[in-house]
């Protein structure tokens, strides 16, 4: 931003937050190009008023607007990122523009665009830091070890800057590092959001949300600093329990492993295993899921039990806990297992259910183990082998019976660190039921981050802003999340099938968080309205759609997000 004043010589520059009618009056009647700096003192309010009245007062009058935006650092305005819009000479080109190398990004003619983009970062930004104050509320509730919490959803689906950021904060594990947004902030940005989504006829409710959770938590924060003061809204003790685990279990040779559930995710996570060298029999409901399997070059069974016989790893793929249940216990997959067979359960399910699922085994198939190992990542990832696996249940094993765990491990390595990335094999300590309350505090953050994200692009295309860029400006600073960097792609490509994740699983692994929070007396509200949005995208006949499609709600305000050919 230094750049800014080596234009004074060819251009008059006026901060909007101090611009007065009469100085505005002044520039007006100026022959020279205005540059309009829409700094972080400058509500939206301003920023429109300044440029209302240069416009109405200049009849024409060349304006540059220049907004700078929070660094990805630390959240706050620094100057190292900012936005312009409108006319841009050659001279303002040549030393504030740079998109490559990170410099000032032009947004086009239009006035109001680089205000408009700061409205729409700054929003979502409070909204997610929103999203993980409650995420965190309830990990505590839940008795998760904060630092545990961190480090499992670093790198899974759930992952934003506010809850990487933010969350040692909110957790009370260090009041070191960003604080973010300031309090205040978040609550005008939010209002600012929400008073043009009103004008424009933009339905916002996780902004709405949002808001609400800041002014309730407004009354519990002595000294409003830092939007990671939200969290306080809920005042629970942070959770109890043990961080890490030692693993004295090493990978072993696994002679089969039977597969069940070849869908979105499975059928890739079953062909790394195959590609692995790893004899992998994959079974299906839906006959063609198997079909597409075979071509691959995959060995398919006509039955679970057929696929599990001989098994030394049997992998769960499938919707449910109870479909899990009718698999191994009605059906009879867990007694066709090879002696000290492992069941990885790899699905959202609620701790309770996988602990339940665990002593039937337990009484069925003594010598069995089942390992709590929901996953992460969506279907690309899942293909690749390079999901995050949260596993439960290994000290299981203990007392001489490592060895019976081997090839499990080894199959969990192969899923999770095929491209090298060792640390996506999260190892949590405790029983099985463990690695499922961590799967749903993951998708407490990413549920609600998906209709974030949906929501902001939808406000961004109503601005007219130019939706490829917006995106990438949204990935290079505090609004980074997973959800918008894959999910928003597919939100703009129009993705419909093949899924990454389709929009039915949805309404189950929201309703477990909700289920969760109402249990343990922790208040949800924006999972409780993520839940209401993706049980009517399922309404309306969407449920086999990528989950991103959800984006299609905003369709009936007459917004849709595809980028086109000339975009």
């Amino acid at each position: 931003m230094d750049n800014i004043t080596a234009l004074a010589a060819t251009h008059d520059i006026v901060a909007a937050s101090e611009a007065r009618r009469a100085e505005l009056l002044e520039l007006a009647m100026s022959h020279r190009p205005v540059l309009l700096l829409g700094d972080s003192e400058a509500s939206y309010e301003l920023i429109q008023q300044a440029v209302d009245c240069l416009s109405n007062l200049g009849g024409g009058r060349d304006v540059l607007v220049v907004v700078p935006l929070g660094s990805a650092e630390d959240g706050t305005v620094t100057g190292s990122r900012a936005v312009c819009s409108g006319a841009l000479h050659a001279d303002a080109k040549e030393l504030l523009v740079d998109i490559v190398g990170g410099g000032v990004v032009y947004l086009g003619p239009e006035l109001m665009a680089a205000a408009n983009y700061r409205l729409v970062e700054n929003g979502l930004v409070a909204t997610q830091t929103a999203i993980a104050a409650e995420a965190v509320a309830l990990g505590n509730a839940m008795d998760v070890p904060p630092e545990l919490f961190l480090r499992a959803i670093g790198g899974a689906a759930g992952s934003s800057w506010s809850f990487k950021a933010l969350g040692p904060r909110m957790l009370s594990v260090s009041d070191a590092g960003p604080k973010g947004q300031a309090f205040d902030e978040a609550v005008q940005s939010l209002s600012d959001v929400l008073d043009v989504a009103r004008d424009s006829g933009v339905y916002a409710p996780q902004s709405a949300l949002a808001l609400q959770t800041y002014v309730a938590a407004s009354n519990v924060v002595a000294q409003r600093e830092s939007s990671a003061q939200a969290a306080l809204l809920w005042n629970q003790p942070r959770g109890a329990g043990t961080e890490h685990i030692s693993v004295t279990v090493t990978p072993g040779p696994v002679s089969k492993v039977g597969f069940v559930g070849l869908g979105a995710m499975g059928l890739g996570m079953a062909n790394v295993l195959r590609k692995a060298g790893i004899r992998t029999v994959g079974h299906d409901v839906y006959p063609p899921s198997m079909d597409k399997f075979a071509a691959d070059g995959g060995e398919v069974a006509p039955n679970v039990v057929l696929c599990a016989e001989d098994a030394d790893v049997l992998v769960l793929m499938v919707m449910s806990a109870e479909q899990a249940h009718e698999i191994l216990f009605v059906q009879q997959a867990a007694a066709a297992l090879a002696p000290n067979a492992t069941v990885l359960l790899m699905i959202t399910a609620s701790p309770s259910s996988v602990a339940g699922l665990t002593t039937t085994l337990a009484r069925v198939r003594p010598d069995a183990r089942l390992l709590d190992a929901p996953v992460s990542g969506g279907s690309t990832r899942a293909a690749d082998g390079d999901l995050t696996i949260l596993c439960a249940g290994i000290d299981a094993y203990e007392g001489g019976k490592e060895a019976h765990a081997g090839p499990a491990l080894t199959v969990l390595s192969a899923l999770s660190s095929a491209q090298g990335n060792t640390d996506n094999l999260v190892f949590v300590p405790g029983e099985a039921g463990k690695g499922a309350a961590l799967k749903v505090l993951n998708q407490h953050l990413a549920g609600p981050c998906i209709t974030a994200s949906a929501e902001y692009l939808a406000l961004a295309r109503r601005l007219s802003l130019p939706l490829l860029l917006t995106r990438d400006l949204l990935l290079s600073g505090p609004a980074w999340s997973f959800i918008m960097h894959h999910r928003g792609a597919n939100m703009l490509n129009g993705l419909l099938q093949p899924p990454t994740a389709m929009i039915s699983i949805w309404p189950k692994d929201l309703g477990i968080v909700v289920d969760e929070a109402r249990k343990r007396g922790s208040a949800a509200p924006m999972a409780s309205h993520a839940h209401q949005q993706f049980i009517l995208g399922k309404a309306n006949g969407w449920g086999a759609d990528d989950d991103a499609s959800i984006v299609r709600l905003w369709r009936a305000q007459g917004i849709d997000v595809t980028v086109g050919d000339d975009e």
